[in-house]
């Protein structure tokens, strides 16, 4: 990331801090000594630092918060960055200049391409992110506005707006309700949002990127976290102020883990609907009610097609309009292997999507 922003002219522009947050004096001692060999083979002293905190208090938001109170008042502007989601020198100088352009802007989120994967599961997501994802994030940001979202990283945000409001409390209660809010970019992307500074999304730069989790296992470790924090949403959702928009994506984000088991209630009911009909003698017949060939002459023929239909068309639509914008971008679909191979991979992708959920 160095090298790339200083193949922009713009280095003097920027610093670079590598926030740590480990409590294992082992691994702090190998990264101070990591840091060192970094900015000797770059030439970055005065431009590289690394910081360490004493007490990890509040995980990856306490962190940005200390940073923040200490020193965030020598920069306008700060660019947040996970360990495993870089940027190119360009992207970040183009995002640098469009906040210095829009002083109302207090966030802006870019859409980062899933990369690295080398699991077949990470090569799945790394499809979906790059056929699908960019078609799904147009149609976010377009309705999205100045009140999008913020997901944590590869954003640019006006250090300001976010000293003055996105200060996140520590919620009552027992976890996993209580405690420090796990999910904060959501609201710190409102809290910014209500105090005025627009947030914005750009799906169109090419040069942002992460990794995805390598395995099954791996993602649902990380997505019990997200849970948790998605819940929590629960007791910020209703605060004074915020943007009905910025209350919308909580709302989501809560729903999200609850379709699950609205899905399983709904296979329930409908099992049950065909036992409560004619009066049926459940200790008798129960064998017979429950089995696939005559609880589905029970059902509405023309009903249950319109609603396959339309779920169908709902979870396909984004994939397939996907597959046709590739199609339309040449570099795109050579990146993909070409139209068949990239047909033939989403048919799979759309297979293990299912088996997935």
């Amino acid at each position: 990331i160095y090298e790339s922003v200083a193949a922009t002219g713009q280095l003097d522009r920027f610093d670079f801090l590598v926030l740590s947050d480990t409590t294992r004096e082992a691994i702090g001692r190998a990264e101070e000594q990591v840091f060192a060999r970094l900015v000797e083979a770059t030439g970055g002293r005065g431009r590289l630092f690394y910081r360490r905190r004493a007490d990890n208090a509040g995980r990856k938001a306490g962190n940005i918060a200390d940073w923040v109170r200490r020193f965030g008042g020598a920069y306008p502007q700060m660019l947040i960055l996970d360990a495993d989601s870089p940027m190119t020198g360009e992207v970040i100088v183009r995002l640098a200049s469009a906040m210095e352009n829009h002083p109302g802007v207090g966030l802006i989120q870019s859409l980062p391409a899933v990369v690295g994967g080398r699991t077949a599961f990470a090569r799945m997501q790394q499809f979906g992110g790059r056929v699908y994802g960019p078609v799904m994030a147009y149609g976010v940001a377009w309705w999205h506005g100045a009140e999008s979202n913020y997901w944590g990283h590869n954003a640019v945000i006006r250090t300001r707006a976010f000293a003055e409001q996105a200060g996140l409390p520590e919620l009552p209660g027992r976890k996993p309700f209580g405690g420090h809010v796990l999910s904060h970019d959501f609201v710190e992307a409102a809290l910014m949002r209500r105090g005025g500074w627009a947030a914005h999304m750009v799906p169109y730069l090419q040069g942002s990127y992460e990794e995805g989790p390598p395995t099954l296992t791996d993602l649902l470790i990380r997505d019990r976290r997200w849970c948790q924090g998605n819940l929590q949403h629960s007791k910020v959702v209703t605060a004074a102020g915020l943007h009905w928009i910025s209350r919308v994506h909580m709302l989501v984000g809560i729903g999200h883990y609850f379709t699950a088991p609205m899905w399983a209630m709904l296979m329930l009911i409908g099992m049950a609907i065909p036992l409560s009909h004619g009066g049926i003698d459940l200790a008798e017949e129960l064998h017979l009610r429950l089995s696939p060939a005559h609880y589905w002459r029970g059902l509405d023929e023309q009903g249950v097609l319109w609603v396959f239909a339309v779920t169908m068309g709902v979870l396909l639509a984004p994939k397939a309009m996907g597959y046709v914008a590739m199609l339309s971008a040449r570099s795109e679909r050579q990146g993909c292997g070409g139209a068949l191979r990239a047909f033939v991979s989403m048919l799979l992708e759309t297979l293990l999507a299912a088996l997935m959920a």
